[in-house]
C-alpha cells in the first residue's frame, strides 16, 4: 500500500464438530485493504446463501472502498472519516436489501467488514460475529454483540445491576442481522492503526470457544498464514458446536516508514481516557468505540483562544493534557485540567459561551461537535445517544449551577467594592 504500511491477511473456515453445512463466508483482499466475515444464521433457511451474497457484494466494491479509504490519509480528517464509514454503512444496507429480496425475510447473516488504509481502520458491524484488535500484548473487542442477552445486560446496567443470571438462553438470539428486515441498523467504528497491530474477524463459533487471552496466545505462537487455521482448530478442540471461521489481518511497517498515530492518544488510550470521564459513565468499551468516530484530537498553545465569550456554541472539549483558564468579563473564574471538560451546552444548541477559555500551556483536547452529537442521538444510534444525552444533561446542569454561583459571587464582590 502506498502509505508504507504493509497490510496482510489470511483466512480459514471449517464446518466444525456439529453442523452439516458451513454457512460462514469470508473475504481477504489485502491489495485493497478490505476484509470480511459473515455467519449465516443457522436457524433460518438459506443462511449460507445470505452470507455468500453479502461477501460477494463487498468483494465487488472492494476496490472502490479501498481507494476511498486511501484517498484521505490520516484518520483525523473528519470529513474523510465520515465518508468511508458512510460508504461501509451503505454497502451493508445494500446487501441487506438484496438478501431480504432473495429470501423475503427468511434468510439472514451477520456481517463484519474491515477496511484498512495507512494509520486508519474502518469497521461496519451487524450481529454477533466479532472483531478484535491485538496491540502491544493487549486484546480489545471492538464490536458489540447484537443479541437479546446483551440488550438485557445493558438494561440491567442502567438500573445498577451487573448480574448475568439467566442470560445464557438469550446469548444467540440476534436483535439485528442482515436480510431479516427491509432495513438494518449498522454499527460503524473507527480505529487508528499502529505497526504490529493484528485484527481478528471471526464467527461466534470461534469467539464462544476461545477467550481473548487464548486468541492472543495462539496468534503469538504461529506465523501469519497459520494463525486463522490455528484459531479454528483450537475452537473445534474446545468443543465449538458451530461453524468456525477466522480472518487475521496484520499491519506492519518500519517505524520511519509510516505516519503513526500519536502514541499519547491512540484508540486504546482514548478509551481509557473516556472511561474516566463522568460524561461517559455507564458505557461499555464497545459502546465508547461507537462514539469515537465523532471525537477528534485537537492541540492548542498558550495565547490561543479555544472558546470566546459571547460566541455561538459549537463543540464539547475534553482536556487530555494541559490546563486552561476560564475568563468572564475580564475576570478569572477558574481553571480546568486533565479529565475535565467544557462546552456541554453546545451539544444542545444552547446559549452563547459564558467565558473565554484560554490555554496556560500546551493543551491536548478531544472535541465533539454539536452537529455530530445530534446526528448520533437522532439518527445514527439513538439508544446509545440517549444514554450519552442523559449523562450530558446531568453534567451540564451541574456545570451551569457552578458557573452561575461563581458569577454571582464575582458580581457581589464588585458591588461591595463600589
Amino acid at each position: 500500500m502506498s502509505t508504507g504500511m504493509t497490510i496482510r491477511g489470511w483466512a480459514h473456515s471449517e464446518t466444525g464438530n456439529v453442523r452439516q453445512q458451513n454457512q460462514d463466508s469470508w473475504l481477504v483482499d489485502p491489495e485493497h485493504g478490505v476484509f470480511a466475515v459473515a455467519d449465516g444464521v443457522g436457524g433460518n433457511e438459506g443462511g449460507d446463501v445470505a452470507s455468500k451474497v453479502l461477501v460477494q457484494m463487498v468483494r465487488s466494491e472492494a476496490e472502490t472502498i479501498g481507494e476511498l479509504a486511501r484517498a484521505g490519509g490520516s484518520g483525523e480528517d473528519g470529513r474523510h472519516r465520515e465518508r468511508v464509514l458512510n460508504t461501509l454503512h451503505s454497502q451493508i444496507e445494500k446487501a441487506n436489501g438484496e438478501v431480504f429480496r432473495i429470501g423475503r425475510g427468511r434468510m439472514s447473516t451477520t456481517a463484519d467488514v474491515l477496511a484498512v488504509s495507512g494509520n486508519a481502520a474502518y469497521i461496519a458491524h451487524v450481529g454477533d460475529s466479532r472483531v478484535y484488535l491485538i496491540r502491544d500484548g493487549q486484546t480489545t473487542r471492538l464490536t458489540d454483540d447484537h443479541t437479546f442477552a446483551e440488550k438485557l445486560k445493558a438494561q440491567r446496567r442502567a438500573h445498577g445491576s451487573d448480574s448475568e443470571e439467566g442470560l445464557d438462553r438469550f446469548r444467540h438470539m440476534l436483535t439485528r442481522s442482515v436480510g431479516n428486515q427491509p432495513r438494518v441498523d449498522v454499527d460503524t467504528i473507527f480505529v487508528d492503526v499502529q505497526p504490529g497491530d493484528q485484527f481478528i474477524l471471526c464467527s461466534d463459533g470461534v469467539s464462544d470457544a476461545l477467550g481473548e487471552q487464548r486468541m492472543r496466545e495462539i496468534l503469538a505462537a504461529h506465523d501469519g498464514p497459520d494463525r486463522p487455521r490455528a484459531l479454528t482448530e483450537a475452537a473445534a478442540e474446545e468443543g465449538s458446536t458451530d461453524n468456525v471461521t477466522a480472518v487475521v489481518v496484520e499491519a506492519s511497517a518500519g517505524f520511519a516508514d509510516v505516519d503513526r498515530s500519536d502514541d499519547r492518544l491512540d484508540t486504546l488510550r482514548k478509551l481509557e481516557f473516556l472511561e474516566e470521564i463522568e460524561l461517559f459513565s455507564g458505557l461499555q468499551p464497545q459502546e465508547l468505540l461507537r462514539v469515537l468516530p465523532i471525537i477528534y484530537r485537537r492541540e492548542f498553545g498558550p495565547g490561543d483562544t479555544i472558546v470566546q465569550e459571547g460566541e455561538a456554541p459549537d463543540s464539547l472539549y475534553m482536556i487530555v493534557e494541559g490546563r486552561v483558564d476560564l475568563i468572564s468579563e475580564g475576570s478569572d473564574i477558574g481553571s480546568l485540567g486533565p479529565g475535565e471538560h467544557f462546552g456541554e451546552l453546545a451539544l444542545f444548541g444552547g446559549a452563547l459561551r459564558s467565558a473565554d477559555v484560554i490555554p496556560t500551556e500546551e493543551v491536548l483536547v478531544l472535541e465533539m461537535t454539536g452537529g455530530d452529537f445530534r446526528e448520533m442521538t437522532e439518527v445514527q444510534d439513538p439508544e446509545l445517544g440517549n444514554t450519552l444525552l442523559r449523562n450530558l444533561l446531568t453534567r451540564a446542569a451541574d456545570r451551569l449551577r457552578e458557573t452561575t454561583s461563581k458569577l454571582v459571587d464575582l458580581q457581589k464582590e464588585r458591588d461591595d467594592s463600589d
